[in-house]
């Protein structure tokens, strides 16, 4: 279980988390602290707070996209028998396996993934891999009997964005008894539907062992956003950017790519803010990438172009001043110029920073400071 108020430990203690927290434990159930690894959040100070005020199992350290071993370090230097798992919410990398981390979180999304995805995922990140799948009407039983091989840890839920975490499922008990009773035999999929309704279905320990009303071993509702090793046949290998853009996303962190076009290509997901380090992905083009690609195309205009623009302006403004030698004709001419521009980049920069600012309230960008390039367009991107 893992325990947040407001992204970390709060503000205070709270006596109705201690009761809880001390309920969960006292029935064997793990409970984990949230921390966001983010700086703003103070992932390290969150780490404190939790320990201080409560006694836990772990840590849950979010939007865990890049290695942070600092944060794990001081985890674990509180406890070494801390239990540490990260959510990237999808197949980042399993370079984030690193000493200390349990368990990562590589796929989070609307609807379960295929079981096929289930297998990919795991044959790369193995006992360490963990799934969070939200807006899911129902459960299907046969589907998780399936995924339990591949998947150590999992939650399905119907709730849905933007915080699908916040309820318990509605089936939450039913999901929990197919996890703790089932053994869940081996999914070998039965592509050889027989004239029968009940035929033996490899080695099963039921004459029945189907209920659903498809053969398919995968009925998920939805097909995974998640394609780890195959998207259009388009496989990316390593990438060297000469000079790259980078976006930042709520769910995958910060995405570099090279060029106008931010999606479409081969892109490094999980980069630096630099645009260093990450893994080489395809990214398909979505809703967000045309926001971004605006906002490249805007920045390129504002900073590059206009103050260019401006500079040339005035210096007309200037040389028309200095040879007017007391022509009004000439010298009116060289005041309006000087007007409109310094009038004009006023307006410019007004109205980017209008749209700027409602784009922020509306949680589609956010303030990052002046050194950054004073907003930042943030939003959910597939993989």
């Amino acid at each position: 279980m893992i325990a947040n108020s407001n992204n970390g430990p709060g503000t205070a203690p709270d006596a109705n988390y201690t009761a809880g927290i001390t309920r969960m434990r006292a029935a064997g159930i793990k409970v984990l602290g949230y921390v966001d690894s983010y700086p703003q959040w103070d992932p390290i100070g969150g780490i404190d707070k939790w320990t201080s005020w409560y006694t836990l199992d772990g840590i849950f350290i979010d939007e865990y996209y890049t290695v942070h071993q600092d944060i794990i370090d001081h985890a674990l230097s509180i406890n070494p028998n801390f239990f540490i798992m990260g959510n990237p919410g999808s197949d980042v990398g399993t370079q984030l396996i690193t000493a200390g981390m349990d368990a990562i979180c590589a796929y989070e999304a609307n609807g379960v993934p295929s079981i096929s995805t289930l297998q990919s995922l795991h044959s790369r990140y193995g006992d360490a891999l963990y799934v969070l799948a939200h807006t899911v009407a129902s459960l299907d039983n046969n589907w998780l009997t399936q995924a339990l091989p591949y998947v150590k840890w999992i939650y399905v839920t119907e709730d849905t964005m933007a915080n699908p975490w916040d309820t318990l499922a509605s089936y939450f008990l039913q999901e929990a008894r197919i996890i703790a009773g089932s053994p869940a035999p081996a999914p070998t999929p039965t592509p050889t539907p027989t004239p029968t309704p009940t035929p033996s279905p490899s080695p099963s320990p039921s004459p029945s062992p189907s209920p659903s009303p498809s053969p398919s071993p995968s009925p998920s509702p939805s097909p995974s956003p998640v394609v780890p090793s195959t998207t259009e046949s388009i496989s990316c290998s390593s990438l060297s950017f000469k000079d790259p853009k980078v976006y930042q996303t709520k769910n995958v962190g910060y995405v570099a790519y090279e060029g106008l076009v931010p999606c479409g290509k081969c892109s490094s997901v999980g980069a630096s803010a630099d645009g260093s380090g990450g893994t080489p992905a395809y990214i398909p083009c979505q809703l967000c990438h045309f926001f971004v690609m605006i906002k490249s195309i805007v920045d390129f205009i504002l900073f590059r172009i206009i103050p260019v623009i401006a500079v040339l302006m005035l210096t007309i403004s200037g040389v028309m001043y200095v040879i007017s030698r007391g022509d009004p004709g000439m010298l009116t001419r060289a005041k309006d110029i000087l007007t409109a521009t310094i009038i004009g980049f006023v307006i410019i920069f007004a109205a980017w920073l209008i749209v700027n600012t409602i784009f922020t309230s509306i949680g589609l960008a956010e303030w990052t400071g002046l050194e950054k390039g004073w907003f930042n367009i943030k939003c959910d991107i597939t993989i």
